[in-house]
């Protein structure tokens, strides 16, 4: 669970840094990391 946590707090640091439009893509990529750390 604190991994989660982790990723989540890093999303959100790098979003904010992200324009827009690549905000999307980001976040697409971060939820496949976090699937695989589930499997």
């Amino acid at each position: 669970m604190q991994m989660a946590f982790e990723l989540i707090l890093q999303r959100e640091i790098q979003t904010r840094l992200l324009p827009e439009s690549l905000r999307f893509s980001f976040d697409n990529i971060m939820i496949t990391k976090y699937l695989h750390l589930i499997k």
